[in-house]
């Protein structure tokens, strides 16, 4: 073989490097390699954990979400047992007076609860109209004073812990 050939025949060899480490050095390689292997399995139990807490805490919020109007409702049926105890009494009575007074009584109870639970009745009869609290459908000319005032109610308005949850329709006075 020519000197050529061996030449590019040695650096075809696989060259590792050899390094030459005390037993200190190297027990203290170890050593790192122990601490790090401790370290990775800390992380993946902690990543594990926090997957399990976040899965855990879209279950509660779901959990919440479906069960967040029970109590609620639990205290509405009073309020439907009272309308079918008033149905039944109907049918075996012709006095309206009475009627009309069961119900009234039913209607006080279900405005008690509203206003035990934060919804409360906006008036907006005879006052300024105001959009924030109002949706206008009609203008009718009126005796009043004033242009923008109230005259007719359509539907009730109510608020929610101050909050609007639904505008009273009202009628609007102009003057002639």
């Amino acid at each position: 073989m020519t000197k050529h050939k061996e030449n590019e025949k040695d650096t075809n060899v696989n060259k590792e490097e050899v390094i030459t480490l005390t037993i200190t050095e190297h027990e203290g390689l170890k050593e790192s390699a122990k601490i790090a292997e401790e370290f990775k399995n800390k992380y993946l139990m902690a990543h594990a954990d926090l997957d399990n807490a976040r899965k855990r805490m879209a279950k509660e919020k779901e959990d919440y979400v479906k069960f967040a109007n029970e109590k609620f409702l639990s205290e509405i049926l009073y309020v439907v047992d009272n309308f079918d105890r008033a149905l039944d009494h109907m049918n075996g009575t012709q006095k309206v007076d009475t009627i009309l007074q069961g119900i009234k009584m039913i209607q006080k109870q279900f405005h008690l609860l509203l206003e035990q639970k934060g919804v409360i009745k906006i008036e907006a009869l005879g006052k300024k109209f105001d959009p924030a609290f109002h949706e206008a459908i009609e203008h009718i000319e009126s005796g009043e004073e004033e242009d923008g005032i109230i005259i007719e109610e359509v539907q009730t308005g109510y608020l929610f812990n101050n909050r609007l949850l639904r505008p009273s329709v009202v009628k609007i006075g102009k003057k002639k």
